[in-house]
Parts: C-alpha cells; sequence; structure tokens
C-alpha cells in the first residue's frame, strides 16, 4: 500500500523493462507501454496489483521484477 509507494517515492522511482504492453481498463484504468521507463510509486504499486490477462502467476514474476528494480536503486 502505502508504505511501499513512499518507499519508491524516497528513491526517485524504479527503472524497469516491459517487454508487452500492460493494459488493464477496468478497475485500475492503467495503460503501460512496452520498453524502458521509470514509474512513480503509485504506478509501481499499479504495475504490480494488475492480474488481467496474466493471472498470479504472471503477476508475481512482475512484481518479482519490480522488487529487483527497487534493490537495484536502493543499493
Amino acid at each position: 500500500g502505502q508504505g511501499f509507494r513512499d518507499l519508491v517515492d524516497a528513491v526517485g522511482g524504479v527503472q524497469i523493462y516491459l517487454p508487452a504492453p500492460v493494459v488493464d481498463e477496468g478497475q485500475a484504468h492503467a495503460n503501460f507501454p512496452a520498453g524502458p521507463q521509470t514509474l512513480d510509486g503509485y504506478h509501481t504499486w499499479l504495475l504490480a496489483r494488475i492480474r488481467k490477462n496474466i493471472g498470479d502467476p504472471g503477476r508475481i514474476e512482475r512484481q518479482n521484477m519490480i522488487l529487483k528494480a527497487l534493490l537495484d536503486r536502493v543499493t
């Protein structure tokens, strides 16, 4: 939640690479294009929560990618 968003914002966002677009026009109204990008806390949190079209395994894989990017930013 909010603590995660604050942490990401405190380190200046995270840099990630999405191999394919991530879109969820349902509850999240999110649209992340493919390619490299730097995300703030809110958008990182939003991306981590989306499971539409990928289910839980894909969401977990994306969350691991986000956590690695956050760790890289902190260290």
